[in-house]
């Protein structure tokens, strides 16, 4: 399952929007991996652990989940998420 959070930040913000986001919802950055095209951290959120990606095409961050609790999370941070905007 994947969330997108937004399409609005490119290569140059996503750490600084990916350090934001970990912040707010309490997460934890474990592990980073960068590529020509793409960033794949590896996170937890509420001891869940969870990908944040950004993908350069097409363009856009979110979180992935590979996992029945990491689905069940991701619903719950939808609906967290929505009634903040």
């Amino acid at each position: 399952m994947s969330l997108l959070l937004t399409d609005r930040v490119g290569w140059e913000g996503f750490e600084d929007y990916a350090a934001e986001l970990l912040h707010r919802l309490d997460g934890r950055l474990v592990k980073r991996v960068a590529g020509p095209d793409m960033h794949i951290w590896d996170v937890e959120i509420e001891t869940t652990p969870l990908q944040l990606v950004f993908d350069d095409f097409p363009l856009g961050v979110a979180l992935e989940s590979r996992s029945y609790p990491g689905d069940t999370l991701l619903k719950k941070l939808q609906s967290r998420l929505a009634q903040a905007t």
